[in-house]
């Protein structure tokens, strides 16, 4: 389940301008797909999404090709 819809969510935002994790949320549905908020977020965690610019401002969710290594940016005490 989880594998098809990170899947179905990697489809989603390649085909969509997908601006919030509810209008995600809400594509999802449309595909038979139930989901929670957090576990949108954890889904686009994990995929290594990422908000970019499109023109005429929006910020849209796209999935990185090179996601950055998890924890690479939290501080080492």
């Amino acid at each position: 389940m989880k594998k098809q819809r990170q899947h179905l969510i990697t489809q989603l935002l390649a085909e969509n301008f997908v601006s919030s994790q509810e209008q995600l949320i809400s594509l999802l549905k449309d595909h038979e797909i139930n989901a929670t908020q957090a576990t949108v977020s954890r889904d686009l965690d994990e995929l290594g999404s990422v908000m970019v610019r499109v023109s005429g401002g929006a910020m849209v969710y796209e999935i990185s090709l090179n996601p950055p290594a998890r924890g690479m940016f939290m501080k080492t005490i």
